[in-house]
């Protein structure tokens, strides 16, 4: 009698730790499309406050002049020449390969 009594006792709780799991997992993903929906929301006030505010618009154009200058700067080390022209050499030799592989099919 007492086989038979304790497996009934442990479904339901099994059970209710199904439905638990469950639905977190279904709370995580409401949550997380969420967050995605208000980030996309803030990107798009971003952008509207800095089309009509001409002190954050010429605040962009400064940041985007200033990262091109670090760019060129960073860009023009032999070091990074060196790893530039690495991964161009890559960047071909992909592109040859996926070439290949599409006349192939």
């Amino acid at each position: 009698m007492k086989r038979k009594i304790i497996p009934m006792l442990l479904l339901p709780l099994l059970l209710s730790t199904a439905v638990l799991a469950e639905s977190t997992s279904d709370k995580t993903a409401r949550l997380g499309k969420n967050r995605k929906e208000l980030e996309l929301q803030m990107h798009r006030l971003r952008v509207e406050m800095i089309n009509h505010d001409p002190e954050l618009k010429q605040l962009v154009k400064k940041i985007m002049e200033m990262h091109k200058e670090l760019q060129l700067r960073i860009d023009a080390a032999p070091a990074m020449k060196k790893l530039l022209q690495q991964a161009t050499a890559i960047d071909l030799e992909l592109q040859d390969m996926a070439r290949q592989k599409k006349q192939s099919q």
